[in-house]
């Protein structure tokens, strides 16, 4: 696992990296080398399950997730502690909330529908972004559990959790309805708008 190691961070907010755009390209780079280098030589389509479980350590489960904004559906979310998260219970026609486990990325069942495999796939690894950059700062430690920094200050109740939610991915371009790429072109379609441009959601860029 690569280490993100920024010169800038906002210390109001936990220590979020302050990035340029090259810094941001150079780690997402990075983490394609580490997690497999042959991405980076030949097009290929991001196994996001493999990615998260197996590279990063991370439990994914599959729900619907409730949004008490229609016009804001959460697509995806990732609990950095456990913690309890409202859902549509289909069957009984009604909101309930259930205790997620730490280190748990949630993908909105919607996103299994046939011809939205680029949108589960570009929100899987949003929430893979969330991971390699912000760990820190919404649990006060690297994720292989080592304390941060002890010169560094954090609030005293941070967020167990970060949603995604369909609003945001309008914002950066990424189309709601989409279908797998044809042909060797997905390298530019699938790895790099999510791993250049999402992987570091929410991050500060210069």
């Amino acid at each position: 696992m690569v280490t993100l190691k920024p010169h800038r961070v906002d210390r109001v907010n936990n220590n979020t990296p302050v990035l340029f755009n090259n810094e941001i390209d150079a780690y997402a780079h990075a983490i394609l080398a580490d997690y497999k280098p042959e991405l980076l030589q030949e097009a290929s389509i991001i196994n996001y399950e493999h990615f998260l479980e197996s590279y990063l350590g991370m439990r994914i489960d599959f729900q619907d997730l409730y949004s008490d904004d229609p016009e804001r559906p959460i697509l995806a979310m990732t609990a950095f502690r456990r913690c309890k998260v409202r859902v549509f219970d289909k069957e009984n026609e009604c909101v309930e909330k259930i205790t997620v486990p730490a280190r748990t990325v949630i993908i909105d069942n919607s996103l299994l529908k046939q011809g939205r495999e680029c949108l589960a796939l570009f929100s899987a690894l949003h929430e893979g972004g969330h991971i390699t950059m912000h760990w820190h700062v919404y649990t006060g430690e690297t994720l292989d559990g080592r304390e941060y920094d002890a010169d560094c200050e954090f609030s005293d109740e941070l967020f167990p959790y970060v949603c995604c939610r369909r609003k945001i991915l309008k914002a950066v371009g990424v189309k709601t309805k989409s279908v797998p790429p044809k042909n060797g072109e997905s390298i530019m379609l699938i790895i790099l708008p999510p791993l250049l441009l999402c992987l570091m959601p929410h991050s500060n860029r210069l």
